[in-house]
């Protein structure tokens, strides 16, 4: 980030919180933890309290155990906290969404907040005409800004939901969603495959899981996710793999799914890509043994991909600034 404005930052996800004060460029103070959306959602349909009185409450109590300062420090939230499972809902901005965040859309929230805060902005999420998310626009305008990008480029964000951005313009022009994380979770909890797979062996990716992951996305390369699937039961019932090999071909397979698609219709767009470090190596693995004509990638570092939220956040706030001014 450059020399820019005091501000917290706050990344509100489905299932995790996350708030940071920035100043001179430095993160001074910090809180996170497990108190999603989905918590305080559920927490409300179970006492049926106000949802928005439930988000108040929690953003009070966690800021006031910060001491403010005499000035007002203004607060943008992004995340979930904008949709139907957050504090309060705000339509989705449209593509193209400009990388210098002077069109992400935002409401000012009005609520019972400490008096060293300034204006609160929730920043909403980004619609095309079939595919929506949220977060991952914000994400996306802080990982890209300031770095010199000419030509088209893939920006893919690994998770739950995959997320596949085409960069053109200087603008998120298209968005392609892959169920592939939680794809990987109802076939290994809820089918027939769950009996073959130890979920537990995804924390150890010793060469006979890698293996098997790789052995996993060429199947799927060569014959398709929907005929590869089965394999995973094949391959312990005739083969006597063991479980844990199984569910990283598992995960081979649905990488490798997703990956296959992108080299159909990326050709030779150069991709970046983000997402946690144990998933940005799998993506890089399988771009990797697949070749093809999709040669040019680049990962972020863990550095720039944790500062991604709070650098779009101060965008947005001297994008305000400069209009306003």
């Amino acid at each position: 980030m450059s020399d820019g404005p005091e501000f917290l930052s706050c990344d509100w996800g489905t299932s995790s919180f996350r708030i940071r004060w920035i100043k001179a460029d430095q993160v001074i103070r910090e809180f996170q933890d497990g108190t999603g959306c989905r918590t305080l959602f559920d927490e409300a349909l179970a006492s049926q309290k106000s949802r928005r009185a439930l988000f108040e409450s929690f953003l009070r109590g966690t800021l006031d155990r910060w001491e403010g300062t005499g000035s007002k420090i203004p607060l943008v939230i992004s995340g979930m906290a904008s949709s139907t499972i957050g504090w309060q809902e705000v339509p989705y901005a449209r593509t193209p969404l400009r990388l210098d965040a002077s069109n992400l859309r935002f409401e000012l929230l009005y609520w019972n907040k400490p008096p060293w805060i300034g204006e609160t902005y929730l920043i909403s999420g980004l619609a095309s005409d079939d595919e929506i998310l949220r977060g991952e626009e914000t994400e996306a305008i802080g990982l890209l800004s300031g770095l010199q990008i000419t030509g088209d480029r893939i920006l893919i964000l690994p998770g739950t939901h995959s997320k596949h951005l085409l960069i053109q313009d200087s603008a998120v022009t298209k968005i392609t969603t892959y169920m592939t994380g939680e794809l990987f979770d109802v076939l290994a909890r809820h089918s027939i495959l769950r009996a073959t797979i130890d979920l537990g062996s995804l924390n150890n990716p010793d060469s006979a899981n890698l293996a098997a992951f790789d052995s996993g996305a060429q199947a799927a390369k060569e014959f398709g996710l929907a005929s590869s699937l089965f394999k995973t039961r094949t391959r312990s019932v005739l083969k006597r793999r063991p479980a844990s090999e199984n569910a990283w071909f598992l995960s081979g397979l649905l990488i490798g799914s997703e990956i296959n698609e992108l080299l159909g219709v990326g050709k030779s767009i150069p991709v970046l890509i983000g997402g946690a470090r144990h998933l940005r190596e799998l993506y890089v693995r399988t771009l990797k043994s697949f070749g093809g004509d999709l040669l040019q990638w680049e990962e972020f570092s863990n550095d720039r991909l944790q500062s991604a939220i709070p650098r779009a956040h101060e965008l947005f706030l001297k994008q305000r600034s400069q209009r306003y001014s």
